[in-house]
């Protein structure tokens, strides 16, 4: 298995692109589709990778990077969004995102976040365990 990854987005089309998309490629998908569902999963299971649209029902995507931090600072989070904007792509980045990527997004795309942000996240623990 490749690893964990979490998607969020409120578009039932969006979470069963990417769940087909990275479970092909051997990841483990989990996909939520509002704020409360995606915050109860991060709390279940150790990620390797979220992925969360800017815009949930309302909802920021923004506020949800900042409880994957408060969880797991070392998650990398990928923000996802159909409405781009210079100001929440700065925000985003500003708040932890490592990426910040643009709907409609080609497998490729997908594919080279899921595991750039994955071997991210395997170096940020490989530094911290040297350090114990």
């Amino acid at each position: 298995m490749n690893g964990k990854i979490l998607v969020v987005d409120d578009e039932e089309s969006i979470r069963y692109t990417f769940d087909f998309f990275l479970s092909e490629e051997g990841y483990s998908v989990t996909c939520a589709g509002d704020f409360d569902a995606a915050a109860a999963h991060m709390k279940e299971t150790d990620f390797d990778l979220i992925y969360v649209d800017v815009v949930l029902d309302g909802r920021s995507g923004v506020d949800l990077l900042k409880t994957a931090r408060d969880i797991d600072a070392n998650v990398p989070v990928i923000m996802i969004t159909g409405m781009p904007s210079v100001e929440t792509a700065a925000d985003s980045l500003r708040q932890g995102a490592i990426d910040y990527i643009t709907k409609p997004i080609c497998q490729e795309t997908l594919l080279h976040s899921a595991k750039a942000a994955i071997r991210h996240k395997a170096l940020l623990e490989e530094k911290e365990a040297c350090r114990l």
